[in-house]
């Protein structure tokens, strides 16, 4: 068939056998028709260039009379072509070349026969009852200068089954690559593929899949288009990918996310010619995707791992087991490595779960969870007072923190089981201090970074130090210009003592004997202050002053101290005399602090009134005209 004018085609190959068997030569002479048993072809080598145009429509001719197309006929029984090596040269009208190379490929076709007057066929006009294919080693450089290769390539038209051993993509530059092996293909009609252009795969497994992307700022614009496949359609009834290696590298970010021994299943894939990326979770009926071993750094001094983790859709649940958020630092050594006061901190969760996520809102990037629980997380802080407070850093309330956030997000519900050790290490290198919070059970409901009218809500429960019960609860109201909050709590009956493993180190403060009966506290606050009531109820409080140097309570000066505090500031008890001195809270905040850090020194304030070494009410007072809404 002629091409255009402009395209050519050029085929050179050394064939050193050619043979058929019982060949009939009396109908190739008297009809016209080649017929025999069997053909067998080996080709030495083999290239084929096709220049300029390349995919230009052929020039169509005169259409034929039924007589003339029937001019040659052939039917073979079994044709057997081998090509030891060959080359395939492309080259579109931008100068752009395309090369293939082809080792030991092997082409048997049964039931050959032409004209067709039959079907299936492989070729217009051509019928074939079965073919195998096999090749040995394919290379494809693209007109872009990507790379594909693949090794050990075989398919069955009969049984519908093919394989490739190994299927490795690169980048030109590099920057990405791909290598897949194992990959088995089953119930794949190669004829129905040629008379209708649909892919259709009853299954594609492959064994183990090494992928390392590299994301451009660019490239992200790209996942919002829509793409165009060369098939009208494809269909595959299951997809499954068994230890995925996945290592991406984010280059404007400069952060890499790494996904190990992984397993993807994917149950019935429906396309059309045209995808889009932010609906392509439509066209397919369930998702299964489950690892080991993920890491990613968070920024310069911390890892999160994850031991295990599984996705599914369309449940839309994630979860994630043995969580551990690491310094790179050994806690004491970490403070060698900042600037200035920032906590140090080891994280572990047994269990992560998330459900109900809105994939549809996750694709035009915005985070929707109807529920996170966080199980059995182990959670240790540690603060070292010698590094230097940065009071130049300014560190928003939570309104305002949500609202800086640029990332849209929302969760319905967060349910957290934990036990919190924070550790405090002094100027005067005076011991380390800790107080821990165990047992805790807590949950914060309407977490979001969203401009709508909404309360953050904190609620949480459990021991004191191991010792006292306790429950707190915080709202945060949204919209508020001045991040207002609330905080109420209680701690039920405790030996005061259990504090003095911060007490000690932080204040040089031992209490020698003390119970808190019950301890209730509500305040109302915003960014600039925090003031309310703290009714403490407790029995036989002493103290000891400590020496800041030995932290003994020994020597003439401290025993001095002691007995004054003892005797004329420290109210041994309350309430005294059947009257209860209700203690004012009231603290203004450092804005170089966090919240945590504000509420702590707050409740400390209605602690030290209510005992009697300090009266909060005159400060307090001076703030009164501004009021707290």
């Amino acid at each position: 068939l002629p091409l255009e004018a402009k395209s050519s085609v050029k085929l050179t190959a050394n064939i050193p056998l050619l043979q058929l068997t019982d060949f009939n030569r009396e109908k190739l002479i008297k009809e016209n028709k080649l017929s025999a048993d069997s053909l067998i072809v080996n080709v030495a080598n083999a290239d084929f260039q096709w220049l300029n145009k390349v995919g230009d429509k052929i020039i169509k001719g005169e259409k034929k009379s039924k007589k003339e197309k029937e001019n040659f006929t052939f039917d073979i029984n079994t044709a057997q072509i081998k090509i030891k090596g060959s080359t395939l040269k492309l080259e579109n009208e931008k100068n752009e070349v395309s090369n293939w190379q082809n080792r030991e490929t092997s082409l048997t076709l049964k039931d050959l026969s032409y004209p067709k007057d039959k079907s299936p066929s492989v070729f217009s006009g051509v019928y074939v009852k079965d073919f195998v294919v096999e090749n040995v080693y394919t290379k494809n450089v693209s007109f872009s200068g990507n790379t594909l290769i693949l090794k050990n390539t075989f398919y069955n038209s009969k049984n519908k089954k093919g394989e490739i051993e190994n299927f490795s993509f690169e980048k030109r530059d590099k920057s990405s690559r791909a290598n897949i092996l194992n990959v088995k293909i089953n119930n794949w009609d190669a004829f129905k593929y040629v008379a209708t252009n649909e892919l259709h795969f009853g299954s594609v497994l492959s064994s183990k899949t090494d992928l390392f992307l590299t994301i451009k700022n660019s490239d992200e614009k790209a996942f919002k288009n829509q793409h165009f496949l060369p098939f009208k359609k494809v269909k595959i009834d299951q997809l499954t990918s068994k230890n995925i290696n996945l290592n991406v590298f984010h280059e404007e970010k400069d952060r890499n996310f790494h996904v190990r021994q992984a397993n993807l299943k994917i149950n019935s894939v429906n396309l059309d010619s045209t995808i889009f990326i932010k609906s392509l979770h439509k066209n397919i009926a369930s998702l299964s995707f489950n690892g080991k071993d993920y890491k990613e750094d968070i920024g310069d001094n911390y890892t999160i791992n994850a031991g295990n983790y599984a996705f599914s859709y369309p449940k839309s649940t994630l979860s994630a087991y043995d969580i551990k958020v690491k310094s790179r630092y050994d806690r004491f050594k970490f403070s060698e490595h900042i600037k200035y006061q920032t906590d140090w901190f080891d994280l572990k969760f047994a269990s992560l779960k998330l459900s109900g996520i809105d994939i549809d809102k996750l694709i035009n990037e915005e985070l929707y969870v109807e529920k996170a629980t966080v199980e059995k997380a182990e959670f240790t802080v540690l603060r070292d007072l010698n590094v230097p407070l940065d009071t130049t850093k300014y560190v928003p309330l939570p309104q305002e923190s949500l609202r800086k956030v640029n990332y849209p997000f929302k969760i319905d519900t967060i349910s957290v089981s934990a036990d919190i050790k924070v550790f405090i290490l002094p100027k005067d290198g005076g011991g380390l201090g800790v107080i821990s919070f165990n047992e805790l059970e807590g949950a914060i409901y309407g977490l979001s970074s969203l401009p709508s009218k909404h309360t953050l809500h904190l609620i949480a429960e459990g021991k004191l130090n191991n010792s006292g019960d306790f429950w707190a609860a915080a709202e945060f109201p949204f919209p508020s210009k001045k991040s207002e909050f609330t905080l109420r709590g209680y701690v039920g009956p405790m030996d005061i003592s259990t504090l003095n493993d911060m007490l000690i180190p932080i204040a040089a403060v031992e209490v020698r004997s003390g119970i808190n009966e019950e301890l209730t506290f509500n305040l109302k606050g915003n960014n600039d202050y925090a003031k309310g009531a703290m009714s403490f109820r407790y029995s036989k409080l002493k103290v000891n002053i400590l020496d800041r140097k030995t932290y003994k309570s020994s020597g003439l000066s401290n025993s001095l101290r002691t007995f004054f505090a003892n005797s004329f500031v420290v109210r041994g008890r309350n309430p005294n005399f059947f009257k209860l001195n209700e203690g004012v809270i009231f603290f203004e905040r450092n804005k170089s602090r966090s919240v945590f850090n504000f509420w702590s020194k707050s409740l400390l304030s209605g602690a030290v009134s209510s005992i009697g070494i300090s009266k909060n009410e005159g400060e307090a007072e001076e703030y009164e005209e501004e009021g707290i809404d």
